[in-house]
């Protein structure tokens, strides 16, 4: 472990989905996750996407990697839940990933669409 780093989390995580089971992304895990995602992405030249972001997308994004749910974002934007999770389907799409925020923030970061350091997490 360095820091609060620890690829025991990311593992126990990994094991867990291989397995088909769900798994509850908590605080410290997600903590290990971005820490992760910082380390790869700063050795990585930032790669330039061929498609635009408007800036409630960004907004989307950020909030998802802080942790908030789509019911979260969408008091906090004013939006329906509905149309919140419209837009992350579209960035899914943008991104070509599966429906999955971390992939959508995974993405996010290499793309450098959102910095991993401006990410306030929520505590629970």
């Amino acid at each position: 472990a360095v820091g609060r780093f620890s690829i025991e989390n990311v593992v126990r995580a990994i094991a867990c989905l291989e397995r088909g089971e769900q798994y509850y992304f908590n605080y410290p895990v997600m903590l290990t996750i971005k820490e992760a995602a910082q380390q790869y992405f700063d050795n990585l030249p930032a790669a330039a996407p061929d498609f635009s972001i408007s800036a409630e997308e960004r907004t989307v994004l950020t909030m998802e990697a802080a942790g908030c749910t789509a019911q979260e974002i969408s008091q906090a934007l004013h939006e329906s839940d509905k149309s919140v999770q419209e837009r992350q389907r579209q960035l899914s799409i943008k991104f070509d990933v599966v429906n999955k925020s971390g992939c959508r923030i995974a993405k996010a970061i290499e793309y450098g669409i959102i910095d991993p350091r401006q990410i306030k997490y929520l505590k629970r």
